[in-house]
């Protein structure tokens, strides 16, 4: 998922490639136990993913323009592990949601109004146990 949001971000409408990157993240967190009831995945990765703890271990695929890519993988996982409704969010990974969407913000000039709204209201609203929503492309900025 994280190479279709990565391809689609340069051409798609700002306010659908948000929308779509809350439904991807929406998917349910499996985390698989043995018949002993012992983690056989290990600990959540999502907020490491999220915090760029594992980017020097992920190598883009050929081709792709790697930061692009990262900037992407670790916004994915933020947003998946914010929304988790059986997790805790976790303030840092809610920092580098706002920060990731910031960036983003600088490489679609044609986007930059949206993708600036999210960074300011998706961090606070997913703290607060809020939905997170693709911001109105309105002038006055309302939801």
């Amino acid at each position: 998922m994280v190479a279709r949001l990565r391809d689609t971000f340069p051409g798609t409408d700002v306010g659908d490639w948000l929308a779509s990157l809350v439904f991807i993240a929406s998917a349910s967190y499996y985390h698989g136990h043995d018949s002993e009831g012992r983690d056989v995945d290990g600990p959540d990765r999502r907020a490491a993913v999220a915090l760029g703890r594992t980017d020097a271990a992920q190598r883009p695929p050929e081709g792709a323009d790697a930061v692009l890519h990262l900037r992407v993988r670790r916004l994915l996982h933020a947003v998946w592990q914010l929304t988790d409704p059986l997790v805790l969010p976790d303030p840092q990974v809610a920092e580098r949601l706002r920060f990731e969407l910031e960036q983003l913000s600088n490489l679609r000039p044609g986007g930059t109004a949206l993708l600036w709204r999210a960074s300011r209201d998706w961090p606070s609203d997913a703290l607060a146990g809020r939905p997170l929503r693709a911001p109105d492309d309105d002038e006055d900025g309302g939801r």
